[in-house]
């Protein structure tokens, strides 16, 4: 039985700063030489504790080398999918295109956030930013409202991330839950060449406590990945890169907080059509064309 290295804990999520400080400090004498599953409840402190992450046996042994993190179990999110439709979406470095890459990612989230408690919403923008969903629960006329709204989607126009921005603001400020992470998820396959500072409206974001995550799209584009870099930066978010369309599907995957093997669409055979049958009056032009040759 191997002694884990490090072990996370989820407290109530409403747990104060001051109490986990308390909790951590007597946990590790409290548990030293236990064995735990995962998803085992403890009480430290008069604090209870849920097991989140575990050695792949199933079980840890709580030792003198193991690390242990306390955090509060994590709470419903608001996200919100932003995607670039500017003109440039429509190359075909991706395929079908840049667009045709994203809408897929987009539906391959939503569908992972189905049923669960988590609200996503959905907006596009090229030289200006339109709400395509609000933020609600996903279900299966959620995807199909998605997916018709998408399909309806072409690209066009220039590129102004600062709307997008902005707009996130206005629909966090609106829609969003105040006790609710709240996470943006932008796709751009550009810099931005119109409109606001982008860095400006990522600190309005920064102040209703909203995460930037900035994925680049396109192997052969000019963007700027300092103004990417800096809004994630700004409010606590991280930049992406997704060179490929398979590992576009897998980052979305990823943020969704899936870790899914993605599979292939299975190939369909199409037949050879057959020949078609010959009639009697060509069959005899045959004949007689060997015939004279």
């Amino acid at each position: 039985m191997n002694e884990a290295s490090r072990i996370v804990f989820h407290a109530p999520s409403n747990i104060t700063p001051k109490a986990l400080v308390n909790v951590s400090n007597a946990v590790v004498g409290s548990l030293k030489g236990k064995t735990l599953r995962k998803g085992s409840r403890v009480s430290v402190s008069g604090v209870s504790l849920e097991l989140a992450v575990v050695e792949p046996e199933g079980y840890v042994k709580i030792g003198d080398g193991t690390e242990i993190e306390i955090m509060p179990k994590p709470m419903k999110s608001d996200i919100l999918l932003a995607v670039d439709t500017s003109y440039s979406m429509s190359k075909d470095d991706y395929q079908p295109n840049r667009l045709g890459a994203a809408k897929n990612a987009v539906m391959f989230f939503l569908n992972q956030k189905t049923d669960t408690k988590d609200r996503v919403g959905l907006v596009t923008f090229g030289s200006t930013c339109f709400e395509k969903l609000p933020l609600t629960n996903v279900n299966d006329e959620l995807l199909a409202k998605a997916s018709s709204e998408l399909q309806d989607t072409k690209p066009a126009g220039r590129t102004s991330i600062s709307s997008a921005l902005n707009t996130a603001v206005e629909i966090f400020k609106n829609q969003g839950t105040p006790e609710n992470p709240k996470i943006l998820i932008m796709l751009t396959d550009g810099a931005d060449n119109m409109g606001e500072n982008p860095a400006v409206e990522a600190l309005k974001l920064k102040e209703n406590s909203v995460a930037v995550y900035p994925v680049l799209i396109g192997t052969k584009t000019h963007y700027d990945e300092k103004i990417l870099t800096e809004i994630a930066g700004i409010t606590g978010g991280r930049f992406y890169s997704a060179p490929t369309k398979d590992e576009l599907i897998n980052l979305y995957s990823e943020l969704a907080g899936k870790k899914k093997k993605i599979r292939e669409p299975k190939k369909i055979e199409i037949p050879e059509a057959k020949p078609r049958m010959e009639g009697k009056i060509a069959r005899t032009l045959k004949e007689i064309k060997k015939k004279v040759w």
